[in-house]
């Protein structure tokens, strides 16, 4: 089957007018990645944090509807997640998470604050994650401690070694 696009759309479709069977954004490029943000909790409290306004949520995804969402993401031509949130180390699910999508796509990565990744690198490798990227802002433990409230800045670097 070929494809194309129309002369008056940034929309491809294909050569027999369906669209195309996967998510395009308003420039014509194929959308292939997904950030999924699975809790708003998270164990510090940032200073440049972007959660002004945002009330708490009442309830969060089970692991079997995100893993429900990231079929429907799948067929629609997503083949990358990154999970995020505020803190997704927090969820006490976030193993089972990573394991029931895994199989679903060609990565899985995670964005943390890296908290908790000392004790969770080898897990979360285990159940199928592909990469992490950890925050943080500083080496300097006061500095740390100004600009993230609470938390152990060694235990963050442990975590990064970790991984």
């Amino acid at each position: 089957m070929r494809y194309d696009f129309s002369s008056m759309s940034t929309e491809p479709r294909r050569t027999d007018g369906d669209a195309y069977p996967y998510l395009v954004d308003p420039f014509g490029r194929r959308v292939k990645s997904l950030r999924l943000s699975v809790t708003q909790r998270c164990d510090l409290s940032c200073a440049h944090c972007h959660r002004e306004g945002q009330m708490p949520a009442m309830d969060e995804m089970t692991p079997s509807e995100i893993e429900r969402l990231t079929n429907v993401a799948r067929r629609l031509g997503i083949s990358k997640v990154k999970i995020t949130g505020g803190e997704p180390l927090l969820r006490e699910d976030i193993l089972e998470i990573v394991r029931r999508i895994s199989p679903l796509l060609k990565e899985v990565s995670i964005t943390t604050n890296g908290t908790r990744l000392d004790s969770l690198a080898l897990p979360l490798k285990e159940a199928g994650l592909s990469r992490i990227n950890v925050s943080l802002h500083t080496l300097d433990p006061e500095r740390y401690a100004r600009l993230c409230g609470p938390g152990d800045l060694m235990r963050v670097i442990a975590g990064i070694e970790a991984a």
